[in-house]
């Protein structure tokens, strides 16, 4: 039984010992040895976007916030925009038709959903149709500074 406590005892100060200054030193250590690796980062590469907004009934709004995200600093053959439209019964799918006819050099798509369930269905039946890398979603009250992507 002594014999048992005693090396319960040493390796209980061992772990003590090891915890509050042999763990320590030992990062400091390694931290030395690759003291001269850094990551190479590339900031050239953009990858491809789709900003998403789902939207019902939002005449009020949606022209300013279509002007706004059209409105962000990113290559414009790494972009795409997708309206969801969640079953809108107002002007709302009429006014991104008009806008997607008066901008044709942006790539803006108007997704239709044709029974209202709500704003995660209509997430879920739009993203189905995105090709591109990532996908970033937004509400039309939310309005972005140009810089967002980019960051």
């Amino acid at each position: 039984m002594n014999l048992f406590i005693k090396i319960l005892f040493y390796i209980s100060a061992f772990i003590i010992f090891w915890a509050m200054i042999g763990y320590p030193f030992s990062l400091k250590y390694i931290a030395k040895i690759y003291k001269n690796r850094t990551l190479k980062k590339d900031y050239s590469y953009k990858p491809t976007v789709t900003v998403m907004v789902v939207a019902h009934n939002e005449e009020k709004v949606i022209l300013e916030k279509l002007n706004n995200i059209i409105g962000l600093d990113y290559p414009q053959d790494k972009i795409q925009y997708l309206i969801a439209s969640d079953n809108s019964t107002d002007r709302t799918n009429e006014i991104v038709k008009r806008f997607i006819l008066e901008h044709p050099d942006k790539n803006i798509r108007l997704y239709e959903v044709k029974e209202r369930k709500g704003k995660t269905n209509a997430q879920n039946e739009a993203q189905k149709t995105v090709t591109t890398e990532y996908l970033v979603m937004t509400v039309q009250i939310l309005y972005w500074t140009k810089m967002l992507l980019k960051s």
